[in-house]
């Protein structure tokens, strides 16, 4: 039985990447490393995730952040990826703490080559 839940558990996961890679919409994921405690205070938890890099991404997401493919997204902090403004993406992962680590609909302040909130 175990087996068999081995095998489908990863059939399960192929399907989803395979879901995930075709799909016209921005799908990603940031990975915090070393992991971040939860039972540090908010914005103790904050501060370390603000260094957080791409995990894995679609291509979608890899055209909006102005790249042609997720390979030269993977392992690259988000910071840089998408040029977030520091204070506004500090607020944003007291928001994601804060709001029991979930984020829908967010929107994050870039800044331009001139260092100018767009």
């Amino acid at each position: 039985m175990e087996d068999l839940l081995s095998k489908t558990s990863k059939a399960i996961s192929l399907r989803e990447r395979e879901i995930v890679a075709h799909t016209h919409a921005p799908i990603w994921c940031c990975a915090f490393a070393p992991p971040v405690p939860t039972s540090l205070p908010v914005q103790e938890q904050a501060r370390r995730m603000v260094s957080m890099r791409m995990e894995w991404c679609n291509d979608a997401t890899a055209l909006a952040f102005g790249a042609s493919s997720s390979e030269e997204l993977i392992g690259r902090p988000y910071a840089e990826i998408g040029r977030a403004d520091p204070d506004a993406l500090f607020g944003l992962m007291c928001s994601f703490v804060n709001s029991g680590y979930r984020i829908v609909d967010a929107e994050l302040p870039t800044l331009t080559a001139a260092g100018a909130t767009e």
